[in-house]
C-alpha cells in the first residue's frame, strides 16, 4: 500500500500531518540504523529492507515539505488577521 495524505487547508489537520510525518521520518531512520546493526538477518534480504525504508523515508520527507510549504502562507495569513484585528482595535479604541 502506497501511503497517501491529502492536504488541507485546516490548519490543525496540516499541524496533525506534519507531526504524523515527523514520527514516520524519524521511525523510518532509526528502522534502518537497527537493520544495519542487525547480524542475525540475511545480509542480502537485510541490504534490501533498507533500500525500500530509503525510499519510504524519502517520501515521506517530501509529504513533510509539502506540508510545511501549504502552512506557510496559512501562518503569514493567520498572522495578517491578527495583526489587522489588533491594529483594528486600536483605530477604533483611539477613534
Amino acid at each position: 500500500m502506497i501511503p497517501c495524505l491529502t492536504l488541507s487547508e485546516e490548519g490543525r489537520e496540516l499541524d496533525a500531518q506534519h507531526m504524523v510525518c515527523s514520527y514516520l521520518v524519524r521511525a523510518c531512520r532509526e528502522a534502518m540504523y537497527e537493520l544495519a546493526l542487525d547480524e542475525h538477518s540475511d545480509p542480502e534480504v537485510r541490504h534490501r529492507a533498507i533500500q525500500v525504508l530509503k525510499v519510504v523515508h524519502q517520501d515521506w520527507l517530501e509529504a513533510q515539505k509539502a506540508i510545511a510549504r501549504e502552512m506557510r502562507p496559512n501562518l503569514a495569513s493567520a498572522n495578517y488577521r491578527s495583526s489587522a484585528r489588533v491594529n483594528g482595535a486600536k483605530t477604533q479604541d483611539q477613534g
